[in-house]
């Protein structure tokens, strides 16, 4: 075990298996025929020194301005982003009714069941319904977790095929939530709230101070956890992708020597994504501190409230009146705790609906099909004329940017076999993409077969034109 250059250095076997590689990497690549080039050594050093100092810095300054850094939305989360998520399933009116009405009979079903309980407890005679009302009880909850799932399941799976769909057709150069069960949750704390303010009137108040408590919390938050899930997820993509990028690059980081760099870079990215998840964390034990004394501070009230009523023959309490107020004091604290906190959940994951919906506003592609009647005929293209007139393109649509291809014009007739010959970056890979129109066509014409390829939808260009390689 240990490092490359470790186990190079005290493996024979692992030194010999890798020159075997390097070795047949070297056979299948292209042999250049040093005795063809006419420069001495003296030469070619002085161009390649006044090249780097005459484009090295501009080019390095390009590539800083395009490359492309993902935007991080600042603010609340816009009421849009709610609509076009719920759209994607049964749709907001019909999933709206839905739900209400399976929730209003669960949960009514649900505080029926623990008021009959209070009440039998009185009364024995209701001692022979108890399998059924139990019974009644557990149809009502598996109706329920089966209608939640089926819809999560139908609406996630509509949503992403739209973005699916969507995102294919973005230009090249631009390249599981819990809503229901809050809305069950909210018909849980209203018929806790009914339930024990019939029973209690006088614990209205202490309810409505404690609301208000943790709503004050859920507000600093939510504001801070929101921007915290936004910063998270840019933070976390460069870490994979400064991985995947390593993995293909090894041999170009060993070969420079550049693998304390490049582990430091690594490094760098983690401790950034690391931070931002320490700050989630810290901010979720400060949530839960605060709710916490919320609660408590409630629960005290409405016991103190109910002893003195009690006491003062204000207003008479059974004993298992007075169970099930406190019983349900304490379940509605912990259902305003888990409503809010799932308030908070679903606004900060939310925030990947967010994202994908800003990848599916970038700019599209030109339309993959066109009206039949501009469409070209099903032979072409039959002879392969190729007419490049005053073309001008880049990769990038910033204008700022410079071309890539500059006013090319060339003909290439039918039958005709023509080689590309340029150094790194010269723009052959780019001659050919614009065939397939893989970027932005600034200036200039495209014909083939004398048909201009700009005027033909996307699925025709590149599905009939291929590349042998």
């Amino acid at each position: 075990m240990g490092t490359y250059i470790d186990l190079l250095a005290s493996s024979s076997l692992f030194g010999s298996l890798h020159a075997d590689i390097y070795q047949n990497e070297q056979e299948n690549s292209v042999d250049l025929h040093h005795e063809d080039v006419q420069e001495s050594p003296v030469d070619l050093s002085h161009q390649q020194l006044t090249i780097n100092s005459t484009s090295s810095q501009q080019e390095d300054e390009v590539l800083m301005q395009s490359t492309s850094v993902e935007t991080k939305q600042t603010g609340r989360l816009k009421w849009h982003i709610f609509v076009a998520y719920l759209r994607a399933g049964a749709g907001i009116v019909v999933g709206f009714l839905l739900v209400t009405l399976v929730s209003a009979a669960q949960q009514g079903a649900f505080i029926f069941s623990s008021w009959w309980l209070a009440a039998w407890n009185d009364d024995e005679s209701y001692r022979h319904n108890i399998p059924n009302n139990c019974t009644s009880s557990q149809q009502n909850n598996t109706i329920w977790d089966m209608t939640d799932a089926e819809w999560n399941h139908y609406r996630n799976r509509r949503f992403y095929i739209y973005c699916g769909i969507v995102l294919i057709s973005i230009l090249i150069t631009l390249f599981r939530t819990v809503v229901i069960e809050l809305m069950f949750c909210c018909f849980q704390v209203f018929g806790v709230v009914a339930l024990v303010a019939w029973l209690h009137p006088w614990s209205i108040i202490p309810a409505l101070i404690s609301t208000g408590g943790l709503f004050y919390v859920r507000y600093r938050f939510a504001q801070t956890s929101r921007d915290l899930k936004r910063l998270e997820g840019t933070t976390r993509s460069p870490v994979y992708s400064h991985l995947t990028s390593t993995i293909d690059g090894l041999q170009v980081v060993r070969s420079y020597r550049a693998e304390h760099e490049w582990l430091a870079k690594f490094q760098a990215h983690l401790d950034d994504n690391t931070r931002v998840n320490h700050l989630i964390i810290a901010i979720t034990r400060w949530a839960a501190i605060r709710f916490d004394w919320v609660a408590l501070i409630f629960i005290s009230l409405v016991t103190l409230l109910a002893m003195v009523l009690r006491v003062t023959d204000y207003h008479h309490f059974s004993p298992a009146q007075i169970a099930l107020i406190l019983s349900y004091s304490l379940s509605l604290m912990a259902l305003l705790q888990w409503a809010i906190r799932q308030s908070v959940v679903i606004e900060t994951e939310m925030t990947s609906v967010e994202r994908v919906l800003d990848y599916c506003s970038l700019d599209q592609e030109s339309p993959a099909q066109v009206p039949l009647d501009l469409r070209p005929p099903p032979s072409w293209p039959s002879h392969g004329e190729i007419v490049f007139n005053n073309v001008s393109m880049r990769h990038s649509t910033p204008t700022y940017l410079p071309l890539d291809l500059r006013y090319i014009s060339m003909t290439i007739r039918a039958s005709e076999k023509v080689g590309i010959v340029g150094r790194t970056g010269a723009g052959k890979s780019s001659l050919i993409q614009t065939l397939f129109r893989i970027g932005t066509l600034v200036d200039g014409q495209i014909k083939i077969d004398n048909i201009d390829i700009a005027s033909v939808g996307l699925d025709d260009v590149r599905c009939r034109i291929s590349i042998v390689p």
